[in-house]
């Protein structure tokens, strides 16, 4: 194994396909808090599966790379209604596609190389927390 994150990032989006392989159309639709829904909610973890994978990117060539202090829920506000906009089913092909991206990438990092990325503070390598934190939160919604 690479690096410590592999197996919890590669466990979490296992999980979170599995799950959403049984949720209907209906189901992805449906409204969650503050304007929220659960296709939105996957479209958000998505993104910032993204943001990580293009941060290991541009560190990969250019190990200065600094990105600007940003707010994650200015971030989250804006791009809500855009993901509002984004059908069911693309949402969650679009959160299992950004995951297997990430995945790939923090998978390929050597465990020193990791710990180094880790300490700029700019994006997490342990992509399972957030998605589990979003798993979680759709379990609860269908209990």
């Amino acid at each position: 194994m690479a690096n410590s994150f592999e197996d919890l990032n590669r466990r979490s989006l296992e999980e979170l396909r599995a799950y959403l392989g049984q949720l209907s159309d209906d189901q992805l639709q449906q409204p969650l808090e503050d304007g929220w829904t659960v296709s939105a909610s996957l479209c958000h973890v998505a993104f910032w599966d993204r943001r990580a994978a293009q941060f290991i990117y541009r560190l990969e060539k250019d190990e200065n790379f600094r990105s600007p202090t940003e707010n994650v829920h200015v971030i989250n506000d804006a791009l809500l209604h855009q993901w509002r906009r984004i059908p069911a089913r693309e949402a969650v092909a679009e959160v299992l596609e950004a995951g297997e991206e990430v995945n790939g990438k923090v998978a390929g990092l050597d465990e020193e190389t990791a710990k180094r990325w880790l300490g700029l503070r700019i994006f997490a390598l342990d992509r399972s927390e957030h998605r589990l934190e979003h798993l979680e939160e759709l379990k609860n919604t269908f209990a």
